[in-house]
């Protein structure tokens, strides 16, 4: 969603989002009410109901060393996420979204360290330390139906943001089930906040991906733009007149 026009500042967006899935884990479909099949997409891409969503935009340092600038309508993490995207990125894709990020995400879990991270949220208090990632969230699920962000909404004018701070290896692939049922933000080690910008340094190289592509490394800085874009939807998901 690189340089995608968006229309701003309560007018009216003239373009209309017609979406047809066919990635890896369709992640999006779920997180906005999408159905999974291809022939009940192209129904809602051909009819006359849309609803207005949030997009977020970040700016990171790339993988060529240049600073750049992207759109997502999802989710954008740096740290662990990123590495798990990688991994499924060169080798796991033919397993297909659950179990192809499933097996990755557990490998990764058992092999990466924590990195230390600055995050601030709006004009709060920047939160430094050790963190196994960062989940900026606009839609509630990730990597192959992982439930991130179980609270998400794609309209609220709200990022998500939930902190997954570092912990022993153990405890990680003990507690790494909770993450598809979304009770992993009642562990002690994850915090869970609300926010519309959102900035993650940090000295360390920590990459950073978005909507399920590896864009670069942090520096971050991540701004929700409001109800931003329409999204042809079906009748019972419209906000449509």
């Amino acid at each position: 969603m690189n340089g995608f026009p968006f229309e701003q500042n309560g007018g009216e967006n003239p373009c209309h989002l017609g979406i047809v899935c066919s990635g890896t884990a369709q992640d999006f479909a779920k997180s906005f009410g999408l159905p999974r099949l291809i022939e009940h997409q192209v129904d809602i891409v051909c009819g006359d109901h849309s609803r207005s969503v949030d997009v977020g935009r970040v700016s990171y340092i790339d993988l060529h060393g240049r600073r750049a600038e992207r759109f997502f309508i999802n989710e954008c993490q740096p740290g662990i996420a990123a590495v798990v995207v990688e991994r499924v990125s060169k080798s796991a894709k033919r397993l297909g979204g659950f179990l192809g990020f499933g097996l990755a995400a557990v490998a990764t879990i058992a092999r990466h360290r924590d990195q230390v991270m600055a995050v601030t949220i709006d004009d709060r208090e920047t939160v430094t330390g050790p963190l196994l990632g960062v989940v900026v969230a606009n839609g509630s699920y990730a990597g192959g139906g992982m439930n991130f962000a179980p609270r998400a909404k794609v309209d609220d004018g709200l990022f998500d943001v939930v902190l997954i701070h570092g912990q022993r290896v153990i405890s990680r692939l003990v507690n790494f089930p909770k993450i598809y049922t979304g009770k992993h933000v009642d562990l002690s080690w994850v915090s869970y906040q609300e926010g519309k910008r959102v900035s993650v340094t940090s000295e360390e190289q920590v990459l950073l991906e978005a909507d399920g592509e590896l864009l670069g490394y942090l520096p971050c800085s991540i701004q929700l733009l409001p109800r931003a874009l329409q999204i042809k939807t079906s009748p019972g998901n419209s906000n449509s007149p």
